[in-house]
């Protein structure tokens, strides 16, 4: 099934090559066949006046994400949550980290909730 749809497509594979199987495909709200249609960070910069990091990736309208950073991937969790409940009004989704502080090096992900 792909997401309450007949399909023969498995949980597992990922028809399209775009990296997500089509269990997350399922879970993200995105087309299993359309190697296009993905979550995927999109840009990531400083916000303006240096307040913050600004973190852009794909959506799917009314899905809601969560954003996480890590400052040291190698620490137990490596990542720790900013911000959630954040929910796509379009295609692409904007958050800023204005905790992000200039200099600081860090990796972020988005999740789907």
């Amino acid at each position: 099934l792909y997401c309450n749809t007949p399909t023969s497509l498995s949980a597992m594979e990922d028809p399209d090559g775009d990296s997500m199987n089509n269990l997350a495909e399922c879970i993200a709200g995105t087309d299993p066949l359309n190697p296009a249609s993905c979550l995927r960070m999109q840009a990531a910069g400083v916000a303006a006046a240096g307040r913050g990091l600004v973190v852009q990736w794909s959506s799917v309208s009314g899905r809601h994400y969560t954003v996480e950073c890590s400052t040291n991937l190698l620490a137990t969790p490596a990542f720790v949550s900013v911000a959630s409940q954040i929910v796509a009004v379009s295609t692409t989704t904007t958050f800023t980290d204005a905790a992000a502080r200039d200099g600081r090096l860090a990796a972020y992900r988005v999740r789907v909730e």
